[in-house]
């Protein structure tokens, strides 16, 4: 029989991971085993559904971040989360038979639900796992094939204080590694050996990257004392040779691993361990190599910095909050060039804020200049004006070579604009086009207005549609009474409730959207409107409810956090926009089963189709709008139709289709 046993795996940190890159060599050894053993270094992880917490219990998981806080500060350590994605996957079905081994220091980087979503994956495809659990009693250390006992375990041969082990290591309430101690895998060894088993012990242990073995803080004639037949040590990253071998004890290092810092060399030695079981003896063979040589696209992701001109709330600070918050990669940073007064909060560990809070401070330039080199950043993405001249001057006086990508969210479309900034921004993209490597529009019209207005090539403009947080706008957060919500506000469970969503400006059309609560008062005393937002029209907004007598028919309810407990309350929602870059609320709707009305202008209808997943009307005229709210009011089957295609269009929005579009731009 042949088992081969492998080193670290782990994709997260690869780009657009494939086995088609692995070397043809090496998948034919792998095919050629009865069975393969993989390290696999953390979880196998769906990042909406995992929390990005140690522990369950709130007191727990404080009380290790403390520890880990401070572990950090003292030896200048920085925590890293390793995992990997569905398409390692793939690398663990190659063979019939696979096992993977998960006591390692990363098992609980993303959370029990995480670790309860990796097992799902692991039985799912039927590949057998050892190492770890739910807690102390769930599942094993031990796993025996054709008479060959497998054994995986944390922390052997090294002196760990209880704290440290605590960490990692699963309880009687708690999932995480299996620890055994020394003495009570001796004990047990030696009755499954008197059994005639042969023993394979697999443990994580030591240094990541010792200059020998005699620094990696192991305890080799302790493991040795233990007795099994053949012994791995995981957690170095690369290849170490020791004395121990011919007593064989290896230490493999990665096998398909990227670095998530500079330390570790693409081309750093490893190795695999080739055994053959043939009538009751066992041999092994050490196979060498290094680590690009078995897989051929191993590069490190790039350092990205985004930079944004202030931190206010606004449409391009949440589209980075649910990008940031989402990816939790040491990879990414965000600067934001002003400080507000009202700040949107982002949680990651990567964000920069401006202790100005002045319009314009060149000292902010600096800041970032220092970022750049500390943080040996790749690749600058600019999201607005203020940051794309940042952007252009740190290209064209300090990093000639960093690359640049201009974010447009929709300022080429004040073109009409009498704003000297607006004026001069079109001039600006012209002189910084040189530069510039890469465009991004969040939409078709917005790229065909940067092409026509500056003459920027269209082959260095990509389209991205901005995403939503499908896990965010999900009726399954709906955790109140909505018929109790909309009683506060005076609303019947049986009135038809339509709404309105959006910054108070006149181009949101919100004057519109009372006009048409104008029209159909008049016809039906059961249709109500509420309307969220604020802005600069605010007080008119209400001057012309009143003006109308519709107080009690239009709700207005101002600025809302909250937006899903909002879209909760609605039979339908109205986007009567003047013009929009592309826009968020439609599909926001959308992915809650809210059916859309949209104004019918560039943008909008590359979302929106017509009679399909939405309904259109004539823009600024508030009658085709009424007629439309019409229609929908006493068509349930339309309604019904209009609901299921907008939940399916929705689907396109999501943040996985947006990352890996972003990192086709950055490659």
């Amino acid at each position: 029989m042949k088992i081969l046993i492998t080193g670290d795996i782990a994709n997260s940190n690869i780009n657009n991971f494939s086995i088609n890159n692995i070397d043809l060599k090496y998948l034919n050894l792998i095919k050629q085993q009865n069975l393969v053993i993989y390290n696999l270094e953390g979880q196998i992880i769906d990042k909406e559904k995992c929390n990005l917490e140690f522990r369950e219990s709130k007191i727990k998981n404080y009380l290790i971040k403390i520890i880990i806080y401070f572990f950090n500060i003292i030896f200048k350590k920085k925590q890293i989360k390793v995992s990997s994605n569905n398409n390692i996957l793939d690398l663990l079905k190659l063979n019939k038979k696979t096992i993977v081994t998960l006591a390692n220091n990363h098992i609980k980087d993303y959370g029990k639900k995480g670790f309860i979503n990796s097992i799902k994956k692991l039985k799912k495809n039927n590949i057998e796992y050892i190492g770890a659990g739910l807690n102390k009693k769930d599942h094993d250390n031990f796993i025996e094939h054709n008479n060959i006992i497998i054994i995986n375990t944390n922390w052997i041969g090294v002196k760990k204080s209880k704290i440290f082990l605590s960490l990692y290591s699963s309880t009687k309430k708690d999932f995480g590694a299996h620890y055994l101690s020394s003495s009570n895998l001796k004990e047990k060894i030696n009755i499954l050996k008197n059994n005639g088993k042969k023993i394979i012990l697999i443990v994580h242990a030591g240094r990541e990257l010792p200059e020998n073995y005699l620094k990696m803080g192991i305890n080799f004639d302790e493991i040795l004392n233990i007795g099994a037949d053949i012994t791995i040590i995981h957690h170095p990253h690369i290849y170490i040779k020791t004395k121990y071998e011919e007593k064989n004890i290896y230490i493999l290092g990665d096998f398909i691993f990227n670095s998530f810092n500079n330390k570790l060399k693409h081309d750093r030695q490893s190795a695999v361990l080739q055994i053959i079981h043939n009538e009751g003896t066992i041999k092994a063979e050490l196979i060498k190599f290094k680590v690009n040589e078995v897989y051929k696209n191993i590069s490190p992701k790039p350092n990205i910095l985004h930079i944004i001109d202030s931190s206010n709330l606004g449409g391009v600070q949440t589209l980075l909050k649910g990008l940031f918050e989402y990816n939790n990669n040491n990879n990414i940073f965000l600067y934001s060039l002003r400080k507000t007064k009202v700040l949107t909060k982002i949680k990651h560990n990567n964000y920069f804020l401006s202790k100005s809070s002045k319009k314009y401070s060149f000292f902010d330039l600096f800041k970032i200049k220092n970022i750049i080199i500390n943080k040996k950043i790749n690749i600058l993405h600019c999201h607005q004006i203020k940051s794309q001249f940042f952007g252009y001057l740190l290209k064209l006086i300090f990093f000639h070579n960093i690359k640049l990508v201009f974010h447009e969210h929709g300022q080429i479309l004040s073109e009409k604009s009498k704003n000297i900034f607006d004026i001069i921004f079109k001039y600006f993209l012209k002189i910084a086009n040189s530069k510039v490597d890469s465009y991004i529009c969040i939409s078709n019209f917005t790229r065909n207005k940067l092409i026509k207005l500056t003459k920027i090539d269209g082959k260095k403009i990509a389209l991205i549609y901005n995403f939503i947080d499908l896990n965010k706008f999900n009726r399954k957060n709906f955790k109140w009474s909505i018929s109790k919500e909309k009683y506060k506000l005076g609303l019947k469970n049986d009135n038809f409730v339509v709404g309105f969503a959006g910054r108070l400006i006149e181009r949101k059309g919100w004057k519109e959207f009372i006009e048409s609560a104008r029209i159909l008062n008049e016809k039906y005393s059961n249709i109500k409107f509420i309307m969220a937002g604020d802005g600069r029209d605010r007080k008119k907004l209400i001057k012309l409810i009143k003006k109308y007598e519709l107080n009690n028919v239009i709700i207005f309810l101002g600025y809302i956090s909250n937006m899903v407990w909002f879209y909760s309350l609605l039979d339908c929602l109205i986007v009567p926009s003047y013009r929009e870059p592309m826009g968020l609320t439609e599909i926001e709707a959308q992915a809650l089963g809210i059916p859309v009305i949209s104004a019918n202008v560039p943008a909008l209808n590359e979302i929106i189709k017509n009679g399909k997943n939405g309904l259109f009307f004539e823009v600024k005229n508030s009658l085709d709008l009424a007629r439309k709210i019409d229609l929908l009011y006493n068509n349930k089957i339309l309604r019904n139709s209009l609901i299921n295609n907008g939940i399916q269009n929705s689907k396109l929005f999501n943040i996985d289709i947006y990352i890996n579009k972003l990192n086709s731009i950055y490659n």
